[in-house]
């Protein structure tokens, strides 16, 4: 029944009987059907909504990227991209948050081999079903390595801020771009050291300044929800009466890292965490000189990174809803290998 108001959101791109009728069957199959899948273990505390708010706005996305040549197909081809579509982005939406255990890696490989057993159309052999998105023209899966772009290093350059893209940074970053595209809200979460800030920050430099502007915020035990506010009124501009936001349907990225820094007090209030849900749930906020009166703010989407090793560990769960959860594994040695040999090779 969850999945059902997706039809209803605007603007969802438009959905047509033979998607609807893919769409509905692929959730009974393979959540309603399969609940072992909403029982493991993940980084941060998530519900089966997440889950599903998540598979929908990335199916969304798919169909804004390939509706209109899904459309020119064959039926019995649409379905089967419908289906593909389905399974991308519900491997993503459950399986991209697991770990958290004393064994991620055997979370992942469990996840990977029921995934691969219930999918009706089959993934190729080797590695994860990570390692693969569906490609609707040839119809078929294809490799994350073909769209993983060549290192260039910079002319000057500074060690701390090398970026070498990587099979998972590449999808990392494709799915934090239909995240953007969608306006929906993603938190990575992973230790020190596993790459969430500098992904992040790399797709931000990367941006369209026609469409989008982004501001970082980085919150730590004395983060305070008035220099919160403060910082992103600072951002936006005033539109019409008491609503402000961008010019020209642009819209604000605002990163924050750290998420779950700021200091507990003594009710187990994160008042940065506590605004900032606010600003999602209601789009307002109140006037800090004026409180009696409202301000109401469009067009900044949320994109977050935290450390569940510090700080709170976790941030309140109204908050985490609304948004998409990562998780970003500490690499692999042949991971590193692979980095620092094409940095040397370079």
């Amino acid at each position: 029944k969850k999945s059902q108001r997706w039809q209803e959101l605007n603007p969802s791109p438009e959905i047509d009987d033979i998607a609807k009728s893919v769409f509905y069957r692929c959730f009974e199959t393979y959540f309603e059907g399969n609940a072992e899948y909403l029982k493991m273990k993940h980084v941060a505390p998530v519900n089966d909504i997440i889950m599903v708010q998540t598979t929908c706005a990335m199916i969304d996305a798919l169909l804004d990227e390939h509706g209109a040549y899904v459309k020119t197909l064959k039926e019995e081809d649409q379905k089967t991209v419908y289906e593909a579509f389905f399974l991308f982005a519900g491997m993503w939406a459950v399986g991209g948050s697991i770990g958290g255990s004393q064994d991620d890696d055997r979370d992942i490989r469990d996840f990977n081999a029921m995934w691969r057993a219930n999918a009706r159309i089959k993934y190729p052999e080797g590695g994860m079903c990570f390692d693969y998105y569906f490609d609707p023209q040839k119809l078929s899966w294809a490799h994350w390595s073909g769209r993983v772009e060549a290192y260039v290093p910079a002319e000057e350059i500074n060690f701390s801020k090398i970026y070498v893209p990587t099979v998972h940074t590449t999808r990392v970053k494709y799915i934090l771009n239909q995240h953007v595209n969608r306006k929906k809200p993603i938190l990575f979460v992973g230790s020190a050291g596993t790459g969430k800030t500098a992904v992040v920050k790399d797709y931000l430099s990367g941006v369209n300044p026609e469409k989008c502007i982004h501001s970082t915020f980085n919150f730590n035990s004395s983060t305070n929800s008035l220099a919160v506010q403060r910082n992103i009124e600072s951002r936006v501009e005033k539109k019409s009466g008491r609503t402000y936001g961008l010019p020209s349907n642009k819209i604000l990225i605002y990163f924050i890292d750290d998420l779950n820094m700021p200091y507990v007090d003594k009710y187990g209030t994160q008042t940065p965490i506590a605004l900032i849900r606010q600003l999602i749930d209601y789009g307002s906020v109140y006037d800090r000189d004026h409180l009696e009166d409202k301000k109401f703010i469009e067009d900044v989407l949320f994109v977050s990174a935290l450390n569940p090793k510090s700080g709170s560990f976790t941030v309140d769960l109204r908050l985490q809803r609304h948004f998409t959860l990562m998780s970003m594994p500490t690499p692999t040695p042949d991971l590193l290998k692979t980095i620092y040999g094409q940095i040397l090779q370079a």
